[in-house]
């Protein structure tokens, strides 16, 4: 139980984990152990370790103890003003720090001038990363900087980098709300189900190695990956956790292992790190609904819920993706977008009957579909994410006397119809990522019709009327 802060000190100590803390979006962050709250130099050290991690954030960059390389050790120059231009690559210019404002990186060029001013300030002696590649910040590390000595301060450097990722997937998502286009690849930025995931794995690796020593050696990282891989077997053959959970927390310490690595905190990676983080090969969850079964619940369903339906075995989408679908991605009968998972272009014909239904029961200007108070059908509460297709899938099987089946299990339906009649564009349908060298000789732009005859296929297979 943490001790009630009556000192006016800037972070509470936790007394049973014996650790300083702050709660920072109703979430408790820990920035270094101590002895009591009477322990002053634990206490300086982590208040330094907060207010480096308050500057990561606020100057959304990956390490902010790599700030001013180039000018360590000298004086700023004045602020505001087009002096600061030279502390960046001379090739980056005012463009750069335009685009990485329009990109939410920072909120505004005034802003950060004064952050950096602030910062230089407080920590005189830190680096500081120069610039930038398609309008993003990013580290040029020089060495492990950090200050970090242990696994679990690595670990929160980790996080914070990937908080950052969320941060800009959230600037894309606010972009997309107001109307505008937003061009983006595969893995430019975190879902808030991803972040939540990263977020508790770290901490169950920050639980276990926490006060451990990092040396930055591969073989401290081979003997890393070797015990949570044990610690994880003995886990997952108690039955105390599932497949699912196993190859999470190893997919979780190789991102760490190999962020360690790209930053120079680390360097080499370990030889074996492929099959240390091996996943577990488990069958396969798909399970294809009768068409028969289908059409029972197309009798019962409301115009939304058959919309949604149709979207599922025409389009192939997920819950996710109807709760992402834009008005401005429905370009004459087509659905033209990128999907946010995979970054990759989807162009899926729509049914006639599937026109129709989104024209009834559209209820938003921008998303096509939303919740009954506005809400993204798809979101995350205070605790947890919420599916409000799933509650509606969950309602319409009841009322229609029908069991086993998940929403999901709609795609999958089509994808078993696809692969046997055309097994060729199955991954596309899917909307999977096409890895072979000659996309980049493609050009995407317009509508792909190479799904029609796939689409028609299908309708004539269901023929809901």
């Amino acid at each position: 139980m943490a001790r009630r802060n009556e000192r006016g000190l800037e972070l509470t100590f936790d007394k049973k984990g014996k650790r300083w803390k702050k709660i920072i979006d109703g979430k408790a962050v820990y920035f270094g152990r101590g002895n009591g709250v009477s322990d002053r130099e634990s206490y300086k050290a982590a208040l330094k370790q907060y207010r480096i991690f308050v500057a990561q954030r606020n100057l959304g960059v990956a390490s902010a103890e790599r700030r001013y390389a180039a000018y360590q050790g000298k004086e700023l120059p004045p602020f505001p003003g087009k002096e600061l231009m030279a502390m960046v690559d001379a090739k980056a210019g005012e463009g750069a720090f335009q685009k990485m404002a329009q990109r939410g990186i920072i909120e505004s060029f005034n802003k950060l001038m004064a952050e950096l001013a602030e910062f230089r300030q407080m920590f005189p002696n830190i680096a500081m990363p120069t610039l930038a590649t398609q309008g993003t910040l990013v580290v040029l590390p020089d060495a492990n900087t950090t200050g970090a000595t242990t696994y679990g301060e690595m670990l929160d450097v980790f996080l914070t980098f990937q908080q950052g990722r969320r941060e800009k997937r959230k600037f894309i998502e606010a972009q997309k709300e107001q109307g505008k286009k937003i061009d983006e690849t595969s893995g430019q930025g975190l879902s808030a189900d991803r972040i939540r995931t990263i977020e508790d794995y770290s901490a169950k690796l920050k639980d276990h190695f926490g006060d451990r020593a990092f040396d930055g050696s591969e073989k401290s990282a081979t003997a890393f990956l070797e015990e949570w891989k044990r610690e994880s077997e003995t886990l997952l053959h108690s039955g105390k956790i599932g497949v699912n959970s196993y190859n999470e927390r190893m997919k979780i310490a190789s991102q760490f292992v190999e962020w360690l690595h790209t930053n120079l905190h680390l360097p080499a990676l370990p030889r074996n790190k492929k099959a240390l983080c091996a996943k577990i090969q488990y069958k396969a969850t798909a399970k294809a609904i009768p068409v028969e079964t289908i059409r029972q619940l197309w009798s019962v369903a409301d115009d939304r819920e058959k919309a949604w339906i149709a979207l599922a075995l025409g389009a192939g989408f997920y819950a996710k993706d109807i709760s992402d679908l834009r008005h401005t991605e429905i370009i004459d009968g087509f659905i033209v977008r990128e999907r946010s998972k995979t970054g990759v272009k989807v162009c899926h014909k729509l049914w006639a009957i599937t026109a129709d239904l989104i024209a009834k029961a559209s209820n938003s200007d921008n998303r096509v579909f939303v919740g009954k108070n506005g809400e993204t059908l798809v979101h995350h509460d205070s605790k947890h994410r919420v599916d409000l297709v799933a509650r509606a899938w969950t309602s319409l099987c009841r009322r229609a006397g029908v069991k086993g089946y998940a929403f999901s299990n709609l795609r999958d339906t089509s994808a078993t119809l696809v692969e046997k009649k055309f097994p060729a564009l199955t991954d596309k349908f899917l909307s999977h990522v096409d890895n072979r060298i000659a996309t980049l000789y493609i050009d995407n732009s317009g509508i792909d019709h190479r799904l029609d005859e796939v689409v028609d296929y299908l309708d004539t297979m269901y023929d809901l009327k």
